[in-house]
């Protein structure tokens, strides 16, 4: 592994996009296979299901080498290559269950023949009855909290993987959409989130997996280019874990860049960065070329062979608020900006509102504080929160998240309104009332 002091400054991600900002994550398969030691390939999770129903080695590899010769370039395509497979395996158990080759419950558990007599894919129900909880490498250790870390800084993640992996490691802070459809949700507001977009371990139904899943998830997948690329609104992308050809990848972005001007595609590209890993490799730049109604757009590319500078460096812009505050506080704005009459809103107040479109959004003020500080400040009659914000900005004594409860401590000491510059301890979350200071 080559030490981090080493890896060239210019080939970490936040130096090559052009937004500096904390990337949004497009994680695959590799890192799942980097860091769980019961990891299983394509091809590994295929053959070990079918041989659960009988299928021997050589029956699944003929039927392998079919799904192959129905592909033009079986080479470049092996993920379709795998889903006609998994096609073939899917139509064979069936089929064993319906001549009573194979009884159901010799195969299935309870919970899983119910799912089965709702009309759940069989062979759906025993690839994720396969893929249990992750046991990590105890090997790659430190790259792995280096990772999980990441869920204090990346807005959002998107994975192709249907294991738990990401969710586990990032822990309940994040939500996670399993299914296309819960994009359209009130509660989807592209912070703290993880998009699984070929379904979830804990939902058999909805993996994709066979060639008819793949047909659906191809008429579907402008909405996930869509979604990416709202996210991409603010923050650049890091892919990790994908291969430099993976179709999925180049498809969703050739989506973006088509519905864009070249100059925008261009502007969008810059910030992407592809993370290739390759065993051994010395760090150095690359480009992917893709394809597009403009014309070829190059996205930028690392080849690598050590993660750990990629997860520190993708870290760098801590969150001061955890990922639950935040989207607590994106919930509450977009109730405002959603309630016809904030002010009659029980969970909503404001002070010092009046006034704001006249003022720089780069000097507005949003001070977060409780409910019982606020009625404590609209109980003193000679001070408003407004008039504590703009004392402090006026001065420039004290940064302006320091104010409100210092003021109140001191007050409830006997001290006046002026003490708030001598102290500079405060704890907030839960409420926002704003207040601007036009300069």
């Amino acid at each position: 592994m080559s030490g981090e002091s080493s890896y060239p400054e210019d080939l970490l991600p936040s130096n090559m996009f052009s937004m500096k900002r904390s990337p949004v994550l497009w994680i695959g398969s590799g890192i799942s296979k980097r860091f769980a030691e019961n990891f299983r390939t394509w091809d590994g999770l295929l053959s070990d299901v079918a041989s659960r129903f009988g299928v021997d080695p050589d029956t699944y590899t003929a039927l392998k080498l079919e799904a192959s010769m129905e592909v033009a370039d079986p080479d470049t395509d092996r993920d379709l290559v795998y889903m006609k497979t998994a096609s073939k395996l899917s139509a064979r158990l069936v089929s064993m269950f319906a001549d009573g080759t194979l009884r159901p419950r010799d195969l299935l558990s309870e919970d899983e023949l119910d799912q089965y007599r709702h009309g759940v894919d069989p062979f759906k129900l025993l690839v994720c009855s396969g893929m249990g909880k992750a046991a990590y490498r105890e090997e790659r250790r430190e790259e792995i909290e280096c990772f999980a870390e990441l869920r204090d800084s990346v807005p959002a993640v998107v994975t192709t993987n249907y294991d738990t992996v990401v969710e586990d490691l990032f822990g309940s802070g994040f939500k996670v959409f399993n299914d296309v459809d819960e994009y359209y949700a009130p509660d989807s507001i592209g912070m703290g989130e993880i998009y699984k977009i070929h379904g979830t371990v804990r939902m058999p139904r909805g993996i994709v997996i066979t060639e008819r899943d793949h047909r659906r998830f191809e008429s579907r997948r402008p909405i996930v280019s869509a979604k990416i690329l709202s996210l991409m609104c603010e923050a650049p992308l890091l892919i990790l874990g994908h291969s430099a050809d993976d179709r999925i990848v180049r498809d969703s972005i050739r989506d973006m860049f088509n519905g864009f001007s070249r100059e925008k595609a261009s502007e969008v590209a810059r910030n992407i960065v592809f993370i290739q890993y390759r065993e051994g490799a010395s760090p150095e730049r690359g480009v992917i070329m893709i394809e597009s109604s403009n014309g070829a757009i190059p996205v930028q590319m690392v080849v690598l062979d050590d993660m750990l500078p990629i997860f520190r460096d993708a870290s760098r812009h801590r969150r001061t608020l955890t990922v639950g505050q935040i989207r607590m506080l994106r919930r509450m704005m977009s109730d405002v900006s959603l309630t016809a009459d904030p002010n009659n809103d029980p969970r909503m107040a404001y002070a010092g509102i009046e006034g704001i479109d006249d003022v720089d959004p780069n000097r507005t003020v949003i001070a977060l504080t409780s409910r019982v500080y606020l009625d404590a400040a609209r109980s003193f009659s000679s001070f408003s929160i407004d008039d504590i914000i703009r004392d402090v900005l006026g001065s420039r004594s004290l940064p302006a998240e320091s104010v409100v409860k210092v003021w109140f401590e001191e007050r409830r000491q006997g001290g006046m309104a002026r003490t708030v510059r001598y102290s500079t301890t405060w704890h907030p979350w839960n409420w926002i009332p704003m207040s601007s200071h036009p300069g």
